[in-house]
């Protein structure tokens, strides 16, 4: 009989490891299949993700030069085009007389820059007046519609000339830029 159970043993312990075995193999196959499975889910997604970036730095950049667009528009729109230096010089005439300031453009240096789509012009001034007038004349010379830059600026009290003694003086460098068209 012990013999027969050693058997009995055997036979169970058998198929049970028979039935047992293929699960084992199909488990080990079957993770190994969902592992990869799972990997490629997992790279996917990261592609996605950096084309999600991708997409969205492209819209930025939409955006991006868009308002750079708008900005040239509106700078293009206050530089003077060519040949039309003498409405700034109008304008600061005017100016001059708006504010009691008395006016002198000593001279002109026109700088040819024929390679550059911009170029510019300086205008060499001199204003008097009193205090208050002549710091109007500068904010609203400040303030033109056309794109200039003040330079060599200084201020003073002196003699303007004959006529207008002990008065605030003025004296400064304009550059005003202009398209070449």
């Amino acid at each position: 009989m012990n013999q027969a159970r050693k058997k009995a043993y055997l036979y169970v312990g058998a198929f049970i490891a028979l039935l047992f075995a293929p699960l084992y193999f199909g488990e080990s196959y079957f993770s190994g299949e969902i592992r990869k499975a799972s990997d490629n889910i997992v790279n996917a997604k990261k592609e996605m993700n950096q084309i999600n970036i991708k997409n969205g730095q492209l819209s930025d950049s939409r955006v991006r030069y868009q308002e750079i667009k708008g900005k040239i528009d509106e700078a293009s729109e206050v530089v003077i085009n060519k040949g039309e230096i003498v409405g700034f010089i109008t304008e600061l005439e005017h100016s001059a007389k708006s504010n009691n300031v008395k006016l002198e453009k000593k001279s002109i240096n026109k700088e040819d820059v024929s390679s550059s789509y911009i170029g510019y012009s300086f205008f060499s001034v001199k204003a008097g007046g009193n205090f208050d007038d002549v710091m109007q004349f500068l904010y609203s010379l400040e303030n033109f519609p056309y794109y200039i830059n003040i330079e060599n600026i200084k201020m003073s009290y002196g003699d303007f000339d004959e006529y207008s003694r002990g008065i605030v003086i003025l004296d400064l460098t304009v550059k005003v830029y202009q398209k070449e068209k």
